[in-house]
């Protein structure tokens, strides 16, 4: 979202842990997000944003890198093995890797959305281990690790997908954020005045 669009934007105090940077409204459609700042190398970032609703049942993991690397690797179904089981060379390689970097290129002024992997378990040497595979976004997952990124923000379309998201692969150090909680607690601040008794109405 570019910044001609946006109509405000607050900071969140609770950054860096779960890497939500702000959230801010678009100008025209009054939609409010929630954008995420990802550190990579060399001190650079890159941005996601997720947009928020009150009636979402979706939430928010913060995924560990080796956690999610290694989930990956363990799903015997890849539709992708040469990246599930690849490294940075076999990324950056990958044909549509040109079309995230175009995508985050944009930086905080046009987010990129968050990718949507859902974990499984799996038996193996008689033991469950967490199995990952993507709805979508694994083009710009690979981009954000052939970047550095420890951390990445991922979505989930319900309380339990979450769960399993944060057994599996999520940051230890950080729990599931739900979207609508997410609303509730921001969009008082950046909705016009118009809308904020609705919000306010809804939270009581």
């Amino acid at each position: 979202m570019t910044p001609d669009l946006i109509s405000k934007h607050i900071d969140v105090k609770d950054y860096p842990q779960h890497l939500l940077e702000g959230v801010f409204s678009c100008r025209f459609n009054d939609i409010i997000y929630c954008r995420f700042k990802i550190p990579l190398r060399q001190g650079k970032f890159a941005f996601m944003e997720q947009a928020l609703s009150d009636t979402s049942e979706s939430h928010i993991v913060i995924a560990d890198r080796h956690r999610l690397l290694s989930a990956w690797r363990n799903n015997p179904n890849s539709i992708v093995p040469e990246l599930s089981r690849g490294d940075e060379s076999a990324w950056r390689r990958d044909r549509k890797f040109h079309e995230a970097e175009k995508g985050f290129s944009h930086g905080a002024g046009n987010p990129v959305p968050l990718a949507d992997p859902h974990c499984r378990f799996i038996l193996e040497r008689g033991l469950p281990v967490p199995a990952l595979s993507f709805t979508n976004g694994i083009t710009r997952t690979i981009w954000l690790l052939a970047n550095g990124a420890e951390r990445l923000p991922v979505h989930t379309y319900n309380h339990r997908d979450a769960q399993l998201l944060q057994r599996g692969i999520g940051h230890r150090s950080t729990s599931p954020v739900a979207v609508q909680t997410l609303f509730f607690q921001y969009a008082g601040a950046v909705l016009p005045r118009h809308l904020r008794y609705k919000v306010e109405s809804k939270k009581h």
